[in-house]
């Protein structure tokens, strides 16, 4: 879902809702159990100038269930800016993903004689830096005239 509040500010909107249904038996602990879950996540541009732009990407991840593993919500926050320089030929960038260092995996898993808990912290806090350059020419050409499959088939028979 695309939104655009203001001229300098664009918004791009995913999401997805799903129901999970498990029917299993294992270790003696028979298994009939379904949720709904979703996740969405939300891309705003900012543009500040005709150089200059900022992003911010926020991600939600419902509780969910994968059979007998109960997962609880997740959620992160990223912001990054970029500059054009070098007239335009180059673009530099700047990006922090999960600020706040949120996604967590956290769940548990229950049988008849077995309960476990977990966590995972990964290292998804990271700070990137990135330079690209286009060596090429700005010049576009034009695109060749393009002929249909049919076409190309009469020219070969003949």
């Amino acid at each position: 879902a695309p939104l655009n509040p203001t001229k300098w500010w664009s918004i791009t909107n995913n999401g997805n809702l799903y129901y999970g249904q498990y029917v299993a038996n294992l270790s003696q602990t028979p298994l009939n159990s379904g949720k709904v879950a979703f996740d969405i996540n939300s891309n705003s541009t900012f543009t500040i100038n005709k150089k200059l732009s900022a992003e911010m990407l926020a991600v939600y991840n419902s509780a969910s269930i994968f059979g007998y593993l109960t997962v609880k919500p997740t959620w992160q926050l990223s912001v990054g800016m970029q500059c054009k320089v070098l007239k335009d030929k180059g673009n530099l960038k700047l990006s922090l993903s999960d600020i706040f260092w949120t996604m967590v995996d956290r769940g548990t898993t229950v049988l008849s004689n077995y309960n476990e808990s977990f966590s995972v912290k990964r290292d998804t806090r990271m700070l990137y830096l990135s330079f690209t350059y286009n060596f090429g020419s700005s010049y576009q050409q034009g695109q060749r005239k393009k002929t249909g499959g049919a076409e190309e088939e009469k020219r070969r028979a003949s």
